[in-house]
């Protein structure tokens, strides 16, 4: 069995089984379900982590997460939210008899320990530099919000331990930390000026908090794997009342075989990239989000909810070029010289998924080589067409 998110009755969506790739996209009307599945997807990867590290995981604070959440929200009598890694293992929230229940009972533990940093980044981020800047007070974030600002916070703080400025590629600009009598202010500076963080454009606020976060912790890969090593040791010292804290010095594979095989993995949930972005900085932060998902040698995953026909258009692209490579190996320098190869999309590593009409499904047919459809791109360019060609007619018939 391949992973999938097997949803029934949970707020807006009816029905819907989705098969987990390393990259995903969401479309579809407000209000259809998008947010549901990103933070479904989330909670479910943050519980497997605990499970994966302490098979006998207390889930108070699993619990705590739903309700904070939100998703209690869409949870409901018959509500339920099934997410299998393998034929063996799965987790299940449902609601019965106005109860909800996490059910894990059908977790099965395998040899690999596996350390997986969660990060979810709101559609509610541009309010943030202002949190960073004191030009507002906010005595209670929304969750989702408040770890947004909590992973951008940790970000900024280990970006600045190593350097004085952060470089925002996919806007061009840098963001600057300038002590003001005790209190650190940010400012974003292009090639001209700087201005304040807070102050600055919502798209560069929305595309720089994406960037610093995202590429913080992909940076910080290999350390973060080190650090879990010595947590999982450190913890199975102290269960075995060893004195040896040299832990730099012990050979894995003596101390268990679920130490000899950890994994750290990241996974990315981002509500509407496209915030407030003119088309070609979307694409430049679609290319951008798209090469750090396929850092050789890095375990990441991606998924996020998009309005932008841009963002389908683009990732069509970068699926485009890696077809054709793959297809005319002959044509891969010339491919080259229109799409950079770092960005091109392995069809077989992403999907893009409509929720419509209670469903989730695939737009990403095997007809269409595993392309986008192109209909769900242009449905609304369509509409819109199909009204001011009717105008036109309509003046058409006057001048006639």
């Amino acid at each position: 069995m391949k992973e999938k998110l097997v949803i029934k009755n949970f707020g807006p969506i009816t029905s819907a089984e989705i098969e987990i790739k390393k990259m995903m996209v969401f479309i579809g009307d407000s209000g259809s379900g998008k947010s549901v599945v990103l933070k479904l997807l989330s909670l479910f990867r943050w519980i497997f982590k605990k499970l994966s590290i302490d098979s006998q995981y207390k889930f108070d604070d699993c619990e705590k997460i739903l309700i904070q959440s939100g998703l209690l929200d869409f949870c409901t009598n018959g509500s339920e939210a099934t997410y299998y890694v393998d034929e063996k293992s799965c987790i299940t929230i449902s609601c019965k008899n106005e109860k909800y229940k996490i059910d894990h009972s059908q977790y099965e533990s395998n040899s690999v320990a596996i350390y997986e940093k969660v990060s979810f980044i709101s559609d509610e981020r541009i309010i943030l530099p202002s949190v960073l800047n004191h030009e507002i007070r906010i005595s209670r974030y929304p969750y989702h919000l408040e770890k947004t600002y909590e992973d951008l916070d940790d970000a900024i703080r280990e970006y600045f331990s190593k350097k004085r400025k952060i470089q925002i590629n996919t806007m061009n600009i840098k963001l600057l930390k300038k002590k003001e009598g005790i209190t650190n202010i940010y400012y974003l500076e292009d090639q001209k000026n700087a201005l304040h963080f807070h102050n600055a454009s919502s798209g560069m606020k929305s595309a720089s908090i994406i960037e610093i976060i995202t590429s913080s912790f992909v940076q910080n890969y290999e350390k973060a794997k080190e650090d879990f090593q010595e947590d999982i040791i450190l913890n199975y010292l102290k269960k075995e009342h060893t004195k040896d804290k040299n832990l730099r010095h012990i050979d894995l594979p003596q101390i268990g075989e679920k130490l000899s095989s950890l994994e750290y993995h990241l996974s990315f949930f981002i509500e509407e990239p496209e915030l407030s972005l003119f088309p070609v900085a979307q694409k430049r932060l679609i290319d951008y989000l798209v090469a750090l998902t396929f850092e050789e040698g890095k375990n990441i995953r991606m998924a996020f909810s998009t309005h932008s026909p841009y963002i389908l258009t683009s990732l069509n692209c970068l699926l485009k070029a890696y077809q054709l490579a793959e297809k005319f190996p002959s044509l891969e320098n010339k491919i080259k010289k229109i799409v950079d190869e770092k960005y091109w999309l392995n069809p077989k590593e992403f999907d893009a998924f409509v929720a419509e009409n209670g469903g989730v499904h695939s737009i990403c047919k095997e007809e269409n080589e595993d392309l986008i459809l192109a209909e769900k791109i242009d449905e609304v360019s369509d509409e819109i067409r199909d009204i001011f060609d009717r105008l036109i007619d309509l003046e058409l018939e006057m001048e006639d």
